[in-house]
């Protein structure tokens, strides 16, 4: 009675789905399952043989109709049924009663709901088209066309109440659409060659290219179908899918005004098209149409209420991509009025939101609405009710909304909210009571505190922390069990939030300065110096003060988390942050601190590893800088011997060590005319004259009546074949020099420059 057709290739993903469904019909019916496989290289063929014997191999020839008039040349029932590898058939009622009720007696043809699901993540991204599947198996049954291939079959047709979902164009699959791009934009470019004016093969061009994302690509093709139409004056009905495709197109380039006008050109002449009643309210929404907006939504929403009843589901030639979007359109209707200041009507319209994707992008809206209407409980019951019972994944989204919404409003607002959720024994609730002084810090509530898991709260419960903090409780213990990224993680928000954060954390330390000293209570406290330092209200007092107990601690902390070979190599990457680096230079400017030169270079380096240590740094660079003063022939030395090794290694051409040596001297002496002779004199050698040429001219500005510098730079315009500057700077440095033979060479080469320019001229 009944034969199944199939061509498959990789459709292992959903195949066994697909089969299972249709063991319910094959139960139920005569039939015979024939698959047909183009080429898979996974276990497509391994599934498909658990299911029928009739599996057979074709060579896919970049031609869909033929493929499937294969599988039907196979069959040899007398009726044919179309099924995918990645379509399951939800509901397979409607094609046995089809069968059992003898209406196959009565018709040629039947058609099937189809859902085209385009996520995989959200249940209501989905089209629906009315796809004819089922067919009287007689000999003037085929299929036509390259790609989409369109079935002949003779009327009349009965819509069964059957459906079949359909994954194939599951958008965030990217390596399924890749290669269903591939496959069918080859071959509708490839027909579009012989047949340019073809409507249907454009349509599904634009709609390929919009299902790869190449949106701006997917505007031509169906603007040339939609002129065709125009210049030929083409039944309009008949096409109504191209206007759907081109309004959709328009939209997602952003052309607002090109949707509207192309929607309601369709609509004025048959408004059955859903679709371009939502693409038209968007639009007008897009465009702050208010009032046009409100209406075409409402009319959609209607139109989505009736679809079941409507003629356009009776339409083969229309997919309905909209009828999922009845939420969107809530939340633009909830913006729409409380853009013109109907509140509680958007509160209305927000409150029918129940997809929870649609639902966070609500949050901000439903909350601000609530509070403009002066709800205050009606929130907090939204939030127990809605939140708490019906969408608990979202609770941390929903109260993260009602805390951003808290930073941007004034103080009597906020006092509202923290009263209206301190009930309770909640996390959220304790943090709002203490937001709102309406609980001593007793033993118990502290208790309490101790046991929240501070690894997986929110920035926000750092108010907990600052609200500890300003009350000299311990927040040692409180934080025991809470890694370090997770505290500086609160304390950056606190830092964000509160301005008097550096003096409410110097007034804890003090408190607490004398209390016994644990490797926890240590890596906490280098945390809240940490944030002393980035604050600007505290005097330089206080600041050293830190500053002296930081280092102290942070040296003790640095031999318990690394060991000893660690810090002398210097390896930096071994340390987890910036802070640890800072305390392990610290270390070492100490250790080595009877050498100056050692000890302000890595001064520089902690200061490189964390900028905002500079006034900390800047008060011991400044007792350095008196002890240097005393002992300036010291640094004389210094700067001799650093300066003889680097001229060495550029004699020697061993010019890698010779720039390190040379960014380790600058770390400590910034300005140096010599370095930057021996820098240009080294970009010479490596041949890179432009870069030599910058580096003399940004020493001159600084040292112009050094000789080196001016005979160098010379002597690169030289090299540079710029004669009239070689000159220039050959005589200043003439001028220059103090050794009557050097300036007897040197007017030697300006004889000779001077001729060569005579020459020339």
């Amino acid at each position: 009675m009944l034969s199944i057709g199939m061509m498959v290739k990789n459709e292992s993903k959903y195949l066994r789905q697909c089969l299972e469904s249709l063991q319910p019909i094959r139960n139920a019916i005569d039939s015979e399952l024939i698959i047909v496989d183009t080429g898979s290289t996974d276990n497509t063929v391994e599934i498909a043989k658990e299911f029928t014997d009739k599996v057979y191999y074709h060579e896919w020839t970049n031609n869909f109709s033929e493929m499937r008039n294969v599988t039907i040349s196979y069959s040899k029932g007398e009726w044919f049924l179309v099924v995918d590898g990645d379509e399951v058939i939800s509901n397979p009622n409607g094609i046995i009663e089809f069968f059992k009720a003898k209406k196959y007696k009565k018709y040629n043809a039947a058609c099937i709901s189809v859902k085209n699901f385009s996520s995989a993540d959200n249940e209501n991204n989905y089209s629906v088209l009315l796809s004819p599947r089922l067919f009287k198996n007689d000999a003037d049954f085929r299929y036509e066309g390259a790609v989409h291939n369109q079935p002949k079959f003779k009327q009349p047709v009965l819509e069964l109440k059957s459906e079949l979902v359909h994954y194939g164009y599951v958008l965030n699959d990217k390596d399924l659409m890749e290669r269903k791009y591939k496959r069918t934009a080859t071959i509708l470019q490839n027909e579009l060659k012989n047949d340019p004016e073809n409507i249907y093969y454009l349509f599904q061009l634009s709609v390929s290219y919009a299902m790869h994302g190449d949106f701006e690509e997917a505007l031509e093709p169906i603007y040339n179908a939609y002129n065709i139409i125009k210049r030929k004056k083409i039944n309009f009905r008949d096409y109504l899918y191209v206007y759907g495709q081109l309004a959709k197109t328009y939209f997602t380039n952003g052309k607002y005004k090109e949707v509207e006008d192309t929607c309601l050109e369709a609509i004025n002449e048959d408004n059955i098209y859903i679709d371009l009643h939502f693409y038209l309210a968007k639009a007008q929404f897009m465009m702050n149409k208010n009032e046009y907006a409100i209406r075409n939504y409402k009319i959609y929403l209607e139109k989505v209420k009736n679809f079941d009843l409507s003629q356009i589901t009776r339409d083969i030639t229309i997919i309905n991509d909209t009828l999922g979007n009845y939420e969107n359109a809530y939340l633009d209707l909830s913006i729409l009025y409380n853009r013109i200041g109907e509140f509680e009507t958007a509160l209305e319209f927000a409150k029918k939101i129940l997809s929870k994707d649609i639902l966070v992008d609500a949050f901000n809206l439903i909350i601000l609405l609530y509070i403009k209407l002066n709800k205050f409980n009606e929130l907090s019951d939204y939030y127990e009710n809605e939140i708490l019972i019906k969408h608990i994944e979202l609770k941390d989204k929903f109260l993260g909304s009602l805390e951003q919404y808290l930073l941007q409003n004034n103080s009597k607002t906020r006092e509202k909210i923290y009263k209206t959720f301190s009930e309770g024994n909640s996390e959220y609730s304790i943090l709002n009571r203490l937001r709102a002084s309406n609980e001593e810090l007793g033993k118990d509530l502290i208790k309490k505190i101790e046991e929240f898991d501070f690894n997986n709260l929110p920035n926000y419960y750092g108010d907990l922390i600052y609200y500890l903090l300003c009350n000299k409780v311990e927040i040692e213990n409180i934080l025991s069990k809470t890694n370090e990224f997770r505290i500086k993680f609160y304390f950056n928000f606190l830092l964000s939030k509160y301005e008097c954060l550096g003096i409410k954390i110097y007034e804890y330390l003090r408190a607490f300065k004398n209390s016994s000293m644990t490797f926890n209570s240590i890596r906490i406290r280098k945390i809240l110096s940490t944030c002393v330092f980035k604050s600007n209200n505290i005097n330089d007092e206080q600041y050293k003060e830190i500053f002296d107990d930081y280092l102290e601690s942070g040296y003790y902390y640095l031999e318990q988390v690394y060991s000893g070979n660690i810090i002398e190599n210097k390896l930096v990457y071994s340390m987890k942050d910036e802070e640890d680096l800072f305390i392990m230079y610290m270390h070492l400017a100490k250790k080595y601190k009877e050498d100056k030169a050692q000890y302000l270079k890595n001064l520089r380096m902690a200061l490189n590893a964390c900028p905002y240590m500079k006034k900390g740094i800047q008060m011991l660079g400044e007792e350095v800088s008196q002890h240097l003063v005393q002992n300036s022939d010291e640094m004389a030395g210094y700067k001799k011997r650093v300066k003889e090794s680097i001229t060495e290694m550029i004699n020697n051409n061993n010019l890698v060590d010779a720039k390190k040596c040379i960014a380790e001297y600058e770390q400590i002496i910034k300005e140096d005319s010599e370095i930057y002779s021996m820098k240009a004199v080294i970009a010479i050698m490596e041949n890179r004259l432009n870069d030599a040429e910058l580096i003399l001219i940004e020493a001159l500005v600084k040292y112009s009546d050094c000789f080196d510098l001016n005979y160098n730079l010379a002597y690169v315009y030289e090299q540079m074949t710029n004669d009239q500057m070689a000159l220039s700077y050959y005589s200043k440095a003439c001028n220059l020099a103090s050794d009557e033979g050097l300036r007897d060479e040197i007017n030697s080469k300006i004889e000779s420059f001077e001729k060569h320019t005579n020459r020339i001229r």
